[in-house]
């Protein structure tokens, strides 16, 4: 009885402390804002005021002068005091609603993945909204990516707390309104000296070191490789010396001020073959594993840093050829480590093994981990890779990881819905089981949600059964031999992982999912979201495959190209698919796949896709030999003839530019006309074959301003030997905007 009416007592006192903020699907209360608000309390209100009206169709008024009555006090108008940055309170009582957080007062970042000005007045506001009006934050669309339970009478009655799980959350590909609101993103900030950035740390220091201090870049064959891209000497001494005197540097500079040393390697492998770089290796690791080296580094320079500040944070990455935990070293765990498994979602059982079992020895080292996972795969198709993608997170937590940088996601709502709410979700709710995840995003689909769920586990069973598959098929069907990695060609095979047959099972179980939702407005928009996604995938598998064919004509190709555009730009709604990615032709996936013929396809040899490049400011090239056939270029690195140099890390300003490669001609064609066929070269060239020069360019913008994105050909027979074995050299001249050899080339063949 006691126990009874404690319980009552508490029910009756939380009653009395209720404010109504919506009775009968009326406005009761207002939302008060600061008399200057900052432009997140301004936000703030807005996305409350939105929130309360889909719930229960009532518009609330936002001021700044309500001073009685039922109110909604924002930000600074709560007086809850100091709260830290990103973290909320949310506190109830009989006439006011307070949603107050730790706030800056810049305004909110509009683009992808951008440093955030803390926000914690707004995710005051989110918490508010999922746990009392069951907010759902579908895709970033608002008229039907959100969705709340609806409410005709809405009261405030509990008060909580929010604190961010992780230090740091950033969500690279994604729009930040959206990340804001799906995962929360905070953004600690990190000081570096001299400004510097996180992620690969020493991008530029071959411009400044590569004359003066070549012994801080990678040995290779005996010999030295200041380039871009090179990795570094991570042995050294006195590179480890600059690298912590930079540091030191800037502390004098400003003094209590707490700076961070970022060590992480330039996007490569660890190269280095020094004696120095060597003798760090574990002599029982696999050829070619620079695990322990790394592990080395980063603790030489905590240790170096260390002297003057035991509390420094050294940041480095576990990636590449060194992404495996060191057996013989332990690490401080001031030295935080950027997990970047490897290979690449979805899993077969090895590869699932071998990630997990990585993570958990990661563990065991004692530095701190941070997750930084590249998932940008999948391209247009319905590829749920969720199972993976939670398992791995799990792991990571178990791992004590602080803080989660996501290189991705491939925002393709339409086709990879679940996948990408848990990604989002899991970053405010990580002790959500994956099943309860998906609930509430299937639960958004109201009368569908059975059915929708039964299409979404389908896919998610497809990718699971064929997960070997999604990696064998690449390596088997691309012509340029690329692997499914970024899922950059995936416009190559799509069709092979996604047979029509396959995606005209899942239109069928969509169709169960529209005839569910059919008295439902908005819940049939929401099913005709994903049948839309859906549709747009068929077609892209369907113009992979025409374009998969090589004997398929210019007529076919075109044909096949305009049906995607056309629905595209017709029937594809915003947020389906990812348009930087899989927009048709344009887009990442599908520019270097989806390419036309005006020639036999049986009389074509694709030049390699990735060329050797050097940069030559000085026009030294020809002289030095860079185009003849015997030339060591061993020291260059590879770029892509894709895209401009520009797109890939090359700064403007190099004006001559080197490309080359190496082609052993088809027996079956020596002896027949040759034509080099070049389908973009920005802006002008001269062309090496064995060291002759076989064709130029010269750009004249007055006469034909368009001569940079137009084919050119150059008869290249004369110059071929009798053993078909030739090196293709081209010096690209650039004055202005971009440049390079941007489109990928081919040799054709006349009988």
């Amino acid at each position: 009885m006691n126990r009874l009416f404690t319980v009552l007592s508490l029910f009756l006192c939380g009653s009395a402390a209720a404010v109504t903020l919506v009775e009968g699907g009326r406005p009761v209360a207002k939302i008060v804002i600061p008399e200057k608000a900052n432009p997140v309390e301004k936000e703030a209100a807005r996305e409350l005021q939105m929130f309360i009206k889909k719930a229960s169709g009532a518009k609330l008024k936002i001021t700044s002068s309500a001073a009685s009555g039922a109110r909604i006090l924002i930000g600074r108008a709560a007086e809850l005091g100091e709260i830290k940055p990103f973290s909320a309170k949310i506190v109830a009582g009989p006439d006011t609603l307070k949603l107050a957080g730790g706030d800056g007062d810049k305004p909110l970042a509009k683009g992808n993945g951008a440093e955030e000005t803390p926000c914690g007045t707004l995710y005051a506001v989110y918490e508010f909204a999922e746990r009392e009006l069951n907010a759902r934050f579908l895709w970033p669309d608002e008229r039907y990516g959100i969705v709340t339970d609806r409410k005709q009478t809405i009261r405030a009655v509990d008060s909580y707390d929010y604190v961010p799980p992780f230090e740091n959350v950033r969500i690279r590909k994604v729009e930040n309104r959206y990340s804001r609101r799906a995962a929360r993103i905070v953004t600690t900030p990190i000081n570096y000296p001299d400004g510097g950035r996180g992620g690969h740390a020493f991008v530029n220091w071959w411009k400044e070191f590569g004359e003066t201090h070549p012994d801080f870049f990678e040995e290779v064959k005996g010999k030295r490789n200041p380039r871009m891209g090179a990795s570094m000497c991570v042995a050294n001494p006195a590179f480890h010396a600059e690298v912590v005197r930079r540091w030191r540097e800037a502390r004098a500079k400003e003094p209590g001020k707490a700076f961070a040393i970022n060590a992480c390697e330039n996007d490569t492998k660890g190269n280095c073959t020094c004696l120095m770089c060597t003798a760090w290796n574990d002599p029982k690791a696999d050829p070619g594993d620079a695990s322990e080296r790394y592990a080395h580094f980063y603790k030489a320079l905590y240790e170096l840093a260390a002297k003057e500040d035991p509390s420094v944070r050294i940041y480095g990455y576990a990636y590449s050829n060194y992404v495996n935990p060191p057996r013989l070293l332990k690490l401080p765990e001031n030295v935080c480590i950027g997990f970047v498994p490897s290979p690449l979602f979805p899993y077969d059982e090895k590869s699932r093994e071998h990630v997990l079992g990585n993570i958990r020895k990661w563990q065991e080292v004692g530095c701190t981990l941070n997750y930084r996972p590249n998932v940008l795969d999948g391209y247009a198709m319905p590829e749920d890779i969720s199972t993976d993608y939670y398992t791995e997170f799990q792991a990571m937590r178990a791992a004590r990881m602080k803080a989660i940088d996501i290189d991705g996601p491939n925002a393709s709502f339409a086709t990879q819905g679940p996948y990408l709410y848990a990604l989002f979700r899991m970053m405010v709710r990580p002790d959500s089981s994956l099943e309860k995840l998906k609930d509430e995003y299937y639960s958004a689909f109201g009368p569908a949600k059975d059915a929708v769920r039964e299409y979404w586990e389908f896919w998610n069973r497809y990718t699971l059964d064929n997960a070997e598959m999604f990696h064998e098929i690449p390596k088997k069907y691309n012509p340029l031999r690329h692997s499914i990695f970024f899922g950059f060609h995936y416009a190559f095979y799509a069709h092979r992982l996604f047979p029509q047959a396959v995606l005209d099972e899942g239109l069928l179980l969509l169709e169960k999912a529209l005839k569910a939702a059919a008295g439902s407005e908005d819940d049939l928009k929401r099913v005709e979201f994903l049948k839309a996604g859906l549709e747009h995938a068929k077609l892209c598998a369907e113009a992979c495959a025409v374009f998969a064919e090589k004997k398929s004509s210019n007529a076919e190709r075109q044909a096949v190209v305009n049906k995607v555009k056309k629905f595209s730009e017709t029937s594809l709604p915003k947020y389906a698919a990812d348009v930087k990615s899989v927009s048709t032709i344009a887009g990442r996936n599908e520019q270097v796949a989806w390419t036309f013929i005006d020639f036999p396809p049986e009389m074509t040899l694709e030049l390699p896709l990735k060329w050797r490049l050097k940069l030559d400011p000085e026009d030294q090239g020809a002289s030095l030999g860079y185009g003849t056939y015997g030339f060591d270029d061993s020291s260059w690195q590879f770029i892509g003839t894709d895209r401009h140099l520009e797109k890939q890390g090359i700064a403007f300003g190099y004006k001559n530019a080197w490309f080359r490669t190496k082609v052993e001609i088809p027996e079956k064609f020596r002896g027949l006309r040759t034509i080099a066929y070049f389908r973009g070269i920005d802006e002008g060239c001269v062309l090496y074959v064995n060291g002759q020069v076989a064709g130029t360019l010269k750009f004249d913008p007055a006469n034909d301003p368009d001569t940079w994105k137009k084919p050119m050909s150059f008869d290249i027979t004369r110059f071929i030997p009798a053993d078909g074995k030739i090196v293709v050299s081209m010096k690209v001249v650039n004055d202005v905007n971009r440049g390079g050899l941007w489109q990928p080339s081919e040799l054709r063949f006349m009988k």
